[in-house]
């Protein structure tokens, strides 16, 4: 697999047409914290960071974590891929450690976003690795990308782990239409009601279930 640069030449990003992907209505799943380091609500932006792969935060004199302007949330366009990238650590599906929710909603209102799924990654200079590779270097590329074209609301990708497709919005796609007044589906992963569901998903993707 080729190299992938740890951080992208910004006069060629500049100099490059991105590759958009809209998306309008999509039907989308995410788990997120209610406890732990960073706790947060369902439809709210993660303004803590770098943590995660695409987080496009600035990084302080210690590079650790801080709170910023810039927000990040992550969603995936079907259930197993968003247990698969929430649990990747260390592969268990664990159903109350810092008290995970699933959630699942569709948009209300068009996003426009940069499609790292076609030949735009090779046009300036990254690979494939942007979605397997170290997350310091892809931190990198996603503040290259959030700083070079302004007008992208996050990142199109397909996951590492399951090959289907992923996206990381950033703060701009805050918008008050975006999220709707209520969640398609909402639950506790401790919920009894949902084991059924978590067996399949485990069965899928063969983390275990704790």
């Amino acid at each position: 697999m080729a190299k992938l640069p740890r951080a992208p030449d910004a006069a060629r990003l500049r100099g490059t047409k991105p590759s958009l992907k809209t998306i309008t209505g999509l039907r989308l799943h995410r788990l997120y914290e209610r406890g732990g380091r960073y706790p947060t609500l369902w439809n709210a932006f993660r303004h803590i960071g770098p943590v995660s792969r695409f987080d496009h935060h600035t990084h302080s004199g210690d590079e650790r974590p801080t709170y910023q302007d810039r927000g990040i949330l992550y969603a995936a366009g079907d259930m197993p891929t968003a247990f698969a990238e929430f649990f990747q650590r260390n592969r268990r599906i664990n159903r109350s450690l810092r008290q995970p929710w699933l959630v699942s909603f569709a948009l209300s209102c068009e996003l426009r976003l940069l499609n790292l799924t076609d030949t735009f990654c090779l046009r300036v200079g990254a690979s494939a690795k942007l979605v397997s590779g170290p997350f310091f270097h892809a931190q990198n590329w996603s503040r290259g990308f959030y700083e070079a074209y302004p007008d992208i609301q996050g990142l199109y990708y397909r996951s590492s782990l399951t090959n289907r497709p992923t996206i990381a919005l950033y703060e701009r796609a805050n918008r008050n239409s975006m999220f709707p007044a209520n969640p398609l589906f909402h639950r506790a992963l401790s919920d009894p009601t949902l084991h059924g569901a978590l067996v399949a998903v485990d069965e899928e993707i063969g983390y275990g279930l704790i």
